[in-house]
Formats: C-alpha cells, structure tokens, sequence
C-alpha cells in the first residue's frame, strides 16, 4: 500500500470488535515506530504494554465505554522533569511523542489494526492505578483493535485553506 493511501485508510476507531491483538504484533509496530526522529536523537519516550486482563479492564473502565473492546493498550510517556529554559534549549518531549505516536498508528493500520489515541485521561487515576508510571510524564494512550467498519471519507480542509507561500 502506498503512503496516501494509508493516510486514507487511517482513522481513529470507535468500534472495536474485542478480539485480542498478539503481544508479538504490538512488539513488532514498536519496533518500527522507534525508528522515528527525535530532537538530538533523544528518544525520549518510553512505552508501557498493558497485557495484565485486570489492569486493562480497570483502565478502560475510567474512559469512555468503546475502549473496552480495544484488543491492546500502549501508554506512551517520557521522564517527568521540569525543563529551566535556557538561551537554546527546549523541551521538545511533546512533540517527539507526536512523532513516534504518528508512526505506531501508520504501523499499526499497515497490518490491518485499527487504532484510537486517547488524550483526555484522568492523569490521577492512571498514576493510581499503574504505580510504575508515577515518575512518568503521561503523553497519550494508544488503543488498538480490529473493525470490520469501512473508512469514512475524510473531511479536511483544503491544502489551500491551511497554506501561505511566503
């Protein structure tokens, strides 16, 4: 499939079927999705596979109700630190998450594997519930699953509408 084409055929999912997604499956999506570029090549994220039945059904329980049939979980998150701005220095975490978040979903639907970014959590509850993650700044929480449903046509602006040429 060409890469248009998977932008096409990538959408956020709201209907998983509940079949489970293979913890090699998911391994393999994080491996590709490593390769993103990050700021001084920094890697900074870290990702925590929730395969534990319980603590998936007590996440899932906290959002919203679609989530329960996702068939895998991904938090992604990064050291938390407060960053002191200094003449050339930036904390560039946020967005190099943004990055490595776009290639897990492109990886994930290359393989048939729908997906759905979770950012409005309750950051408490999840702390709460993971104890590991209390150090951890929480960026995003990645869904996958499978779907039988066909992609809607995406409504985007225009190229046009979202372009100066200076």
């Amino acid at each position: 499939m060409n890469l248009k084409e998977l932008y096409l055929k990538r959408e956020s999912c709201r209907n998983f079927s509940g079949k489970k997604i293979k913890k090699e499956v998911i391994l393999e999506i994080l491996d590709e999705a490593r390769l993103a570029p990050s700021a001084r090549n920094s890697q900074p994220w870290h990702f925590w596979l929730v395969e534990n039945e319980e603590l998936f059904k007590k996440m899932t329980g906290d959002l919203r109700e679609f989530t329960r049939k996702a068939g895998a979980m991904v938090v992604i998150t990064t050291e938390d630190r407060v960053f002191v701005p200094q003449p050339r220095r930036y904390d560039f975490y946020s967005f190099d998450v943004g990055g490595i978040t776009s290639h897990i979903i492109l990886s994930a639907e290359n393989r048939g594997i729908k997906t759905c970014l979770i950012g409005s959590f309750d950051t408490d509850f999840v702390k709460k519930t993971i104890p590991e993650l209390k150090n951890e700044k929480i960026h995003i929480i990645v869904l996958f699953g499978k779907s039988d449903d066909k992609p809607r046509e995406k409504d985007r602006f225009s190229l046009e509408d979202k372009l100066t040429i200076l």
